[in-house]
Formats: C-alpha cells, sequence, structure tokens
C-alpha cells in the first residue's frame, strides 16, 4: 500500500473515533493542514482561500450550534460556553472553527459576488455571536488563579498544558475577526485586547507549569489531591502535553504575525517562539534510539509512546517551514516520522503503542487524538519538503 492510501485510512479512523466534539475539533484541524491549508494560520501569507468552505467544517460549526447548551441544561456554562463539558478550555478549540467559517463568510459578504442565501447570512451571525460568547464564558465565568490564568477545568482552578493549544489560538483569532471598532465583539478596548489575553495566558501557563531545571512543561498542576476523575495533577513532562504547549505556542505565533498590530507585537511574538524552542531543545535531548520519545520525555523508565512522538514531530517540521528552512529540529523529526510511520497498521491505518489519555501511565489500544497527530505530522512534513524544493 503507498503511504497516501495508508493516510487516507489514518483519516477514516481518526473521525470515526472522534466522537466528543472537542475530539472532532482536533481532528478536523488536522484534516483542514492536510487538505485544506488555506484555512489554516500556516496558509502562505496573502494565499487566497477558496471561495467554497470546506464540507467538514461547515458540518462541525452547524453541529455546534445545533447542541449548543442552555444555561438550564448546563448551569456551569452560563449559557454561553460552545458544548457542556468538564473543561473550561476546550470548548474553545471549536471556536477557533466557528470564527474560520464565520470569517470566510464575512469576507464573501463583501467581495462582488457577496453570499449566496439568508442561510448563509444567518450561520455566519450566529457563529459570532456564539464565539462573543465563548470568549465571555472564559473571560468572565471560567475558574482563574489570582493572577489571571484560565483553569481548564471548570469546576476548580487546574492549570493543563493541553490548554495553549486550545484557548490562545483562539483568542488570537478572536482578534482578527471583526472591525476594530465592533463593540459587541471588543467593547471598548478594542481587538488588540484579545491579543495580549492570548499571551498573557502563555506566559501565565509557562509560569505554572514550566519545569524549573528544564524547559520541559509538567502536564497539569493545582488540580488539588486526585479523589475521582475530576481532581487530577499530572506534575511530569508528559510528552503529549509538550506537543500540545509546542504546538499551541507557534499556532498563535503565526496568527499573530497576521494581525494589523503585528508590529506592536514582536517581543511577544519572539516569545511565543522562544518558549517553543525551549521545549524542542529539551526533548531532542531525550529521543531514544528507535527515533521514538517516552510517554513521559524526561523519565528514563517510562515506554515509548506514538501519540507524543507524532506531534513533537510536527512542531519539528512547522518550526522549519516558519524560520526560513532553518532545519534544526528536522534530523530529529525525521527520525520520530519514521518510527511513528512504523507503528501505523497499514491494513487498518490505526497508530499503535498509544498511552491512555484519562490515565497516561497506561497504554491502549487505539487514540482518536493519535490518529490526528499523525495526520498533522504528514501535513508538516508535506509542506517541509515542498519547502526545500523552492
Amino acid at each position: 500500500m503507498d503511504q497516501i492510501a495508508m493516510i487516507d485510512k489514518v483519516i477514516e479512523k481518526m473521525h470515526a473515533w472522534s466522537k466528543g466534539r472537542n475530539l472532532a475539533a482536533t481532528a478536523v484541524e488536522a484534516e483542514l493542514e492536510y487538505n485544506h491549508p488555506a484555512f489554516t494560520p500556516f496558509s502562505p501569507q496573502g494565499a487566497p482561500k477558496p471561495n467554497t468552505l470546506p464540507p467538514i467544517l461547515l458540518s462541525i460549526v452547524k453541529q455546534i450550534l445545533s447542541e449548543r447548551p442552555t444555561e438550564e441544561q448546563f448551569p456551569q456554562g452560563k449559557g454561553l460556553i460552545l458544548v457542556e463539558d468538564g473543561a473550561a478550555g476546550d470548548p474553545a478549540s471549536l471556536g477557533t472553527h466557528c470564527l474560520t467559517v464565520a470569517n470566510h463568510l464575512s469576507m464573501l459578504s463583501e467581495a462582488d459576488y457577496g453570499l449566496d442565501s439568508a442561510e448563509e447570512w444567518k450561520l455566519m451571525h450566529d457563529l459570532q455571536i456564539a464565539a462573543i460568547q465563548e470568549m465571555r464564558f472564559l473571560l468572565e465565568h471560567a475558574p482563574k488563579t489570582e493572577d489571571g490564568a484560565i483553569s481548564h477545568r471548570i469546576g476548580h482552578v487546574s492549570l493543563w498544558a493541553d490548554f495553549i493549544y486550545m484557548v490562545p489560538p483562539f483568542m488570537a483569532t478572536y482578534a482578527l475577526s471583526f472591525p476594530a471598532k465592533d463593540n459587541s465583539a471588543y467593547g471598548s478596548s478594542g481587538p488588540k485586547v484579545y491579543l495580549d489575553q492570548a499571551y498573557n495566558q502563555c506566559r501565565l501557563h509557562r509560569q505554572y507549569l514550566k519545569k524549573p531545571t528544564s524547559g520541559l512543561w509538567r502536564h497539569i498542576v493545582l488540580g488539588g489531591e486526585k479523589v475521582g476523575g475530576d481532581r487530577k495533577v499530572d506534575p511530569w513532562a508528559w510528552s503529549t502535553s509538550n506537543g500540545w504547549v509546542a504546538a499551541g505556542l507557534i499556532r498563535t505565533r503565526q496568527i499573530f504575525l497576521q494581525s494589523p498590530n503585528a508590529a506592536q507585537m514582536e517581543s511577544e511574538t519572539e516569545d511565543l517562539l522562544h518558549w517553543t524552542l525551549e521545549i524542542m531543545d529539551e526533548t531532542v535531548k531525550h529521543q531514544t534510539p528507535s527515533g521514538m520519545i517516552r510517554t513521559y520525555i524526561d523519565e528514563e523508565h517510562m515506554p515509548e509512546e506514538s501519540c507524543g512522538t507524532a506531534l513533537l514531530a510536527y512542531v519539528g517540521f512547522r518550526l522549519a517551514t516558519i524560520r526560513g528552512k532553518r532545519d534544526d529540529y528536522i534530523p530529529f523529526a525525521l527520525r520520530a516520522r519514521d518510527a511513528v510511520l512504523a507503528k501505523v497498521d497499514p491494513a487498518s491505518g490505526a497508530l499503535t503503542q498509544v498511552c491512555d489519555i484519562c490515565d497516561e501511565r497506561m497504554m491502549r489500544e487505539q487514540s482518536a487524538e493519535g490518529q490526528a497527530f499523525v495526520v498533522l505530522m504528514e501535513a508538516a512534513h508535506r509542506d517541509w519538503k515542498a519547502l526545500q524544493s523552492e
């Protein structure tokens, strides 16, 4: 079987296993980077977008709108959050998709050909309102530390590294999504405040989660004692969470660069890149002879694991494409990619040797996130190869 056919099977399994809305958000992002890169932050600047939205993107945002919980159905969500979830942070990743569609429809409405129907106008408006309400939930109702770090959990303050992939890119996209004087979206403060929020969430989470002795981030802090499934702490450098952080930081950085306020955010943009490199520099030191990364990156007794390896390989390739052909992490990424692809069952497309996302020290048979990470890795590898031929 050729590699393209195998990745098609990976994508098929990814969607089949991504049952929850938040898992589906990652799956959609992976497919966009692989099949519709014009709708991602990694599209070449100034490149035109197709007039037609990807069906998978339209499908997920319409499902979000149809399933949004009322305050009566989900009191903790205040009638504002996009989906009912124990996480305060994860729904924001769906908000990014809502804004992507709304922004595209807004662009079409300003073009000569306009929108085709009242239904499209309504969809654009409903998605904008949904994103505004999701932002209100995060800023006004989600639990926070005293210095303003937003909790990843909805019931108590708990900081997770995974948050960086979900929330800061949404905040940064939000800052680019409305006219600068749109008071319904920005109040009197203007759009830049949301770029500042995105940056400050990254800065605060790094302050709490980065290990004192290395560039790696701990997975979960401030969760309280581990009693039941909700009160969880994991103060070690889980490979998947470090991948989430690094991928989220560079996504946020790329969105900053597209902002009219980019010149005012140069220092912050540089920080986002530097914090990504901190993680990657330490990760490279712990790559095993097989090319894999362990479940916990710097714990020598832990098993090798495919999900974190794939996501960190993705970051290695993406860094090469956004830094003007610098290939500092390409040897790492190529070895990791070879190791990950060897763990994909060619018959089914299932990634093997994956960890359990609920009990990170255990292995399981399948991972929807792992499938998405392979797709992201392949998209970034393709873009890196294309850059080499220029």
